[in-house]
Parts: C-alpha cells; sequence; structure tokens
C-alpha cells in the first residue's frame, strides 16, 4: 500500500500543476484538480490510515483497488464537465460505489478494533457519507435540470466544506502534534466532541449555498467551534521557534481553510466575485494542506524503513515550508483583490515543492543528503521556515 500511496501523491502534484495548461474552464480545472487528482489519493491516503486508526494491519484484497475506481469516477466526472453531461450517470454512481464500498470497510475495521477504534475514524466515515450526499444531489440535478443550480451548489459545498474539511481537519488533528512535535493530550476528546459540530456545519452551509441563505452564517459559526479550539490548541502547544516547514505549512492550512469559510461572507455582498470561490480553495488550504502533509509523509513511504533516510528526507522537504505557506496566502488574497496572477503565483509555490521532491529523492538515492552543517535539527528548525 505504501507504493500505492506515493504514486497517488505524485499524480496529485502532476494534476494540480497540469491545471495551469488545462482549457477546459473553471468547472473542468476544479473536477481535474478534486475528482481526477485529489479524490483517488485521498482513497488512498484514507485506506492507510484508517488500518493504522483502528490498529488492524495493513490494508489487503479488494479495498487496495477503490482508488483505482476512483480515479475512473473523477475522469467520468471530468469527462461530463467538459464534454458530455451524460456522463453525470456514469460518475455519481461510480462514485457512490467507492463511497460506499470504502464507508463500509471502515466500518467492518472499526468493529475489529482491539479497544475500539481512534476517534479521529469517526470524521474519515463522516466525511464519505457527506460525499455521498453530494454525489446523490449532483445525480438528482442530473436527472431533474429544473432544480439545476442549487443543487450543483448543495454538491461544491459538501464537496469542499464536508468531504475534503471534514477529512483534512481530522487528520490535522492527529498529524499536526506528530510534525510538530509537541503533546496535545485533548486531541482525543476533541475529536469526540467536536465533529457534531463540524458535521452539522457542514450541513448546514450545504443547505446555505443551496438557497437557504441563513443556515450558511449558522454553517460558519457552527464550523468555528473545532477550528477556533484546534488553532488554540496549536497556539498553546507548537514550539514556535523550532517549528519545521512542514508543520509551518499544515498550520498555514488551517487558517487558509477558516478563511475559505469566512471568505462566503465577501462573495455574498458582491465585494469578491464568486467564480473565485473554488480558486480560493486551492490557494487558501489545498495547496498548503497538501505541500505540508507530503514534506512529512512521503519520505516515510519513499523510504520505508530506513530511518535515516526518512528523517532527512523530511529535513530537505521541510524547507521552505513556511515560505510557500506564505507564498499561498498571498496568492489568495492576491486573487480576492482580482489579481489576474494570483493563480500562477500559487501554482508556482507548488511547481517548486514538486521539482524540491525530485531534488531530495535524487539526493539521497546518490547516499549523500547532508542538510546541512548544523545537522538535521538544526535544519528542521530554521531552513525549515
Amino acid at each position: 500500500m505504501v507504493w500505492h500511496l506515493i504514486v497517488l501523491g505524485l499524480w496529485a502534484l502532476v494534476a494540480l500543476v497540469a491545471v495551469v495548461v488545462d482549457q477546459a474552464g473553471p468547472a473542468g480545472r476544479a473536477h481535474w484538480i478534486l475528482a481526477v487528482g485529489l479524490f483517488p489519493l485521498m482513497t488512498g491516503m484514507m485506506i492507510h490510515f484508517t488500518a493504522v486508526l483502528t490498529r488492524s494491519g495493513p490494508a489487503r484484497g479488494w479495498i487496495r483497488g477503490v482508488p483505482l475506481a476512483a480515479l475512473a469516477a473523477g475522469l467520468a466526472a471530468f469527462w461530463a464537465v467538459t464534454r458530455n453531461p451524460v456522463w453525470i450517470l456514469v460518475a455519481a454512481p461510480l462514485g457512490l460505489g467507492v463511497v460506499g464500498s470504502l464507508w463500509l470497510w471502515t466500518v467492518q475495521r472499526a468493529r475489529g478494533a482491539l479497544g475500539g477504534p481512534h476517534p479521529g475514524l469517526l470524521w474519515y466515515q463522516g466525511a464519505l457519507l457527506v460525499l455521498a450526499l453530494g454525489l446523490l444531489a449532483i445525480l438528482a440535478a442530473a436527472l431533474q435540470p429544473e432544480w439545476w443550480l442549487p443543487l450543483r451548489s448543495l454538491h461544491l459545498h459538501l464537496n469542499l466544506v464536508g468531504f475534503m474539511g471534514l477529512t483534512a481537519v481530522g487528520t490535522l488533528q492527529v498529524l499536526l502534534p506528530t510534525v510538530g512535535r509537541y503533546q496535545d493530550s485533548a486531541v482525543n476528546r476533541r475529536l469526540q466532541v467536536d465533529f457534531k459540530y463540524a458535521l452539522a456545519g457542514t450541513l448546514a452551509t450545504g443547505l446555505g449555498a443551496a438557497g437557504w441563505h441563513v443556515l450558511s452564517g449558522v454553517g460558519l459559526l457552527l464550523w468555528t467551534v473545532p477550528l477556533g479550539r484546534l488553532g488554540g490548541a496549536v497556539i498553546r502547544h507548537l514550539p514556535w521557534r523550532a517549528a519545521n516547514g512542514a508543520t509551518l505549512s499544515l498550520v498555514g492550512a488551517l487558517a487558509g481553510f477558516t478563511l475559505v469559510l469566512w471568505s462566503g461572507l465577501p462573495i455574498a455582498l458582491g465585494w469578491v466575485a464568486a467564480v473565485n470561490a473554488v480558486p480560493l480553495f486551492f490557494l487558501l488550504f489545498l495547496f498548503p494542506l497538501l505541500t505540508g502533509a507530503l514534506s512529512h509523509l512521503w519520505p516515510l513511504w519513499w523510504w520505508q524503513g530506513d530511518g535515516s533516510r526518512q528523517e532527512r528526507g523530511q529535513v530537505l522537504l521541510a524547507r521552505w515550508g513556511g515560505v510557500r505557506a506564505l507564498v499561498f496566502l498571498g496568492a489568495g488574497f492576491g486573487l480576492m483583490a482580482g489579481a489576474s496572477w494570483a493563480l500562477y503565483l500559487g501554482l508556482a509555490g507548488l511547481t517548486q515543492f514538486g521539482v524540491q521532491g525530485v531534488i531530495t529523492v535524487l539526493r539521497l538515492a546518490e547516499g549523500g543528503g547532508e542538510v546541512g552543517s548544523d545537522g538535521p535539527g538544526h535544519g528542521q528548525g530554521r531552513n525549515g521556515q
């Protein structure tokens, strides 16, 4: 499964960068990134981390083919929005099959977990259920064209705020203390208590986008609870002066997701173009999340069992992580201000990370990998920023 994740991670990076040459329009670009690039990666990571959260051993058998089915569903969705809408009738049922299979597998693993599963698994299961609702919404929209606009808005928000948001924030609760090397004794309790606020906030936000506008504000306030509590824990516990670039990228993603949710207000007031909502999600949240997570996880997957190279790889990939997070943040604010160069600035930051990853692999493959005269620890603390 580790090599599957490496391939999926590389595929996601290529899909994200390739969007710069895509001429398919906003909907096509969004589906290329989300459905084709990230849906397979996120299903693969869910499979990997579910095995960890349930302490049930690595995934085996048919479940290992689910990311490939997710890729097929994503390609069908991309074809539907760029060529023939009839393909929605293929993409949505195939996506529902992927979601349903993965959800049932997580339930099965949870039942066999010794002492019960980690509460983080609940966020994955909730994310899958919300994605299923989003797929049902777009399927209903295809069958009932008169409801297309509200159901498409519901589909969009359930996918972005729901599936992507629940998965990412649930993972950040556990990943941030690991990457940042600090203790957070309240994380399990927070995951259990805050899940209901995040799930209810997701549903309210989606319904608000579909036409019940008052619920948008309710959803925003509900989401503020888990985001505020997680942000407070990071502020209190993170050793900021020693924080490496991967940690700073993940902190940037958390701040970016909060900004994305609150950006609904200036969009509703007409201060920011509504067409920029999805690109904002990419720049402020998705790009720093992906680069920060892969900075830590990619070396663990690539050099499995080689602790020395794993550590050196994390140091090298973490370099400039804080700067990249600021680049993504600046690109997001530039986009809100109407700057045409903003998305290209964000893609430049993403491309730089991809090049840095290739250099890291080549450098360590040569048997080198020295991170500087100050040693690995200092490289993560200072140069990582």
